[in-house]
């Protein structure tokens, strides 16, 4: 359900001159002119099976400056836009959270195994530069990609799915397609990926793989897999901004009730940040103290209820708009947010070219692959442009190679219904679906816990 995820966390001066120390400095410099046209700071940590972590630092920022409601909506865009500060050192960190765990990411993963990966993350990049991050809760989440991975029975199945999708017509966005093996919804909110995993499983991860055994084996596991993928970044800073807007033009008596429910959920956060590995229990404990005596003297109405600084308290804490981990956690809901996406992208509806889909596998099904290519060439030149043009593009024998063929397998040169075709025509089952639940025999139900990752993985000793 969670894969990429990206990350910027905060650091002051001293560890960022330490961790500049052992990093790469890349630069793209105009030879005419001499001019540094940009310029950071890298490095990188190794995990399992090769897998690399690129991290950069910096203290430049972006600013966000608030809209004045007084402006029309020309010069609110404008006067909106983000400007590039200097003075906020941070490290960002982008990596894959099943990668992490097991490695590859063939298999799902829950939200709930993000500190474990992000654990595992510090630890290899304060061992490698000798320093201190901030404790994973206080890192600031400006990426998520979601993701769903259903399992059909071979790779060709796959492709036929994605094929069926490419034959759609879409009237939110256009779609961008890549062969039969993947079809992208690209936007600045967020971008939808259908795609077949086998053939980007080989291309991107494959040879990270010592164990050529193992990298082989999961290559044929791969190629049974259809992903769904979204890829978040504006909209955890719209959800964000939301969240933080309900507080506003609040009565006093809701937001005392709204402070009390935030400060009740504060202590439970808290509880279970102490579990993390790299929890400071004293200061939990101190800050736990100090909301159970505000709980104490508002329960015993010796305290006025302060709404500004209550107020304020409440709104999550951003960094260039986007929340800190402990907070994201609370208000992005993984499942819903994917249900939402692919439901409106993929509401497709039935074109003029789809019925031919099942023409096209009946003739693949039954010629040979060079036949094959033929023959579905003359049945798209018949159908479009009709048998005379048809029969001169083609010689002679082709032409009427091919009309035997339709004839002796079945394909009907007038148009059906598209509505007629169902989807084992199409080349895959015909009780397929991309429900996200267990009763769908096609979902691959995400990792819940440690203990199912050390089941896959035969590890046990990185567990937090």
């Amino acid at each position: 359900m969670i894969d990429t995820v990206g990350f910027k966390a905060l650091i002051d001066y001293e560890t960022f001159e330490k961790i500049k120390e052992k990093t790469r400095m890349t630069q793209r410099i105009d030879k005419e002119t001499g001019e540094i046209e940009f310029e950071y700071d890298n490095g990188q940590t190794i995990h399992s099976n090769n897998y690399h972590i690129v991290y950069k630092i910096s203290d430049e920022y972006w600013d966000y400056v608030s809209s004045d409601d007084s402006l029309d909506s020309t010069e609110k865009s404008r006067k909106s836009q983000p400007h590039k500060k200097a003075g906020i050192p941070h490290v960002r960190l982008e990596f894959s959270i099943p990668k992490i765990l097991l490695g590859h990411n063939l298999c799902s993963v829950s939200m709930g195994l993000i500190y474990d990966a992000m654990y595992l993350v510090k630890t290899a990049f304060e061992e490698k530069y000798e320093c201190t991050l901030p404790n994973m809760p206080e890192w600031y989440c400006y990426r998520i990609d979601t993701c769903a991975n259903y399992i059909l029975s071979n790779e060709q199945e796959v492709r036929n799915y994605i094929t069926y999708l490419q034959k759609l017509d879409y009237p939110r966005r256009e779609p961008m397609k890549f062969g039969s093996s993947g079809i992208y919804f690209p936007s600045q909110q967020n971008t939808l990926k259908v795609y077949a995993k086998g053939p980007e499983f080989k291309k991107h991860d494959m040879n990270r793989f010592v164990n050529v055994v193992e990298a082989y084996g999961l290559y044929e596991k791969a190629k049974n897999i259809l992903r769904i993928e979204v890829e978040h970044k504006r909209r955890i800073r719209y959800i964000t901004n939301q969240y933080n807007k309900q507080f506003e033009d609040i009565s006093a008596d809701r937001g005392q009730e709204i402070y009390l429910n935030y400060l009740r959920h504060d202590i439970d956060r808290l509880n279970e940040q102490k579990l993390l590995s790299d929890s400071s229990p004293e200061k939990i404990d101190k800050e736990l103290a100090r909301i159970k005596l505000k709980l104490q003297r508002i329960d015993e109405l010796t305290m006025m209820f302060e709404k500004e600084d209550a107020l304020e308290e409440m709104r999550i804490k951003t960094f260039e708009g986007y929340p800190q981990i402990m907070n994201i956690i609370g208000i992005f809901d993984c499942k819903s947010e994917m249900e939402s996406i692919t439901g409106k992208l993929l509401s497709g509806t039935s074109s003029k070219v789809t019925q031919s889909l099942a023409v096209e596998n009946r003739i693949r099904e039954n010629c040979s692959k060079k036949q094959s290519s033929t023959f579905i060439a003359v049945y798209y030149s018949i159908i479009s442009q009709g048998q005379a043009h048809a029969k001169q593009a083609y010689e002679r024998n082709i032409y009427y190679r091919a009309l035997s063929a339709f004839r002796d397998i079945g394909v009907s040169l007038i148009t059906n219904n598209p509505d007629e075709n169902n989807s084992s025509d199409l080349g895959f089952p015909e009780d397929f679906r991309l429900d996200m639940d267990e009763s769908n025999s096609y979902y691959q139900k995400p990792l819940q816990s440690m203990e199912e990752v050390s089941m896959i993985t035969g590890k046990e000793g990185f567990l937090i």
